[in-house]
């Protein structure tokens, strides 16, 4: 009995230090840069509809602003300068960051 309430304690101190762990600091700065130079350097056509200056100076902008953002505003704003560049396909995956109970239930329909 004794040994089980040991265990139980000592397995709920580990589990509560695991789960109190922080999430892992982002260098904005690093990855806004490098998404910005391998989509520059690997993407077929990305400057058919904008500019690469207005391009790197919106990328470097973003980067600027990032401090004190979340990863959904950042993922928001990446998304909004990948729009501009008019590449339908070129996008960031940010829905796994929508809180389900924070939207509305609307759908729409073509007819």
């Amino acid at each position: 009995m004794k040994v089980k309430c040991t265990l139980t304690l000592l397995f709920l101190l580990l589990f509560s230090e695991l789960s109190a762990q922080k999430g892992k600091v982002i260098d904005w700065d690093y990855e806004i840069d490098l998404l910005a130079r391998e989509l520059a350097e690997k993407h077929p056509d990305l400057f058919f509809r904008t500019d690469s200056t207005w391009y790197h100076q919106a990328m470097s902008q973003l980067a600027k602003e990032t401090p004190g953002k979340s990863l959904f505003q950042v993922s928001i704003r990446l998304q909004q300068v990948l729009a501009a560049m008019g590449d339908a396909q070129t996008q960031i995956n940010y829905h796994f960051l929508v809180e389900k109970s924070q939207i509305l239930p609307i759908e729409f329909y073509l007819f």
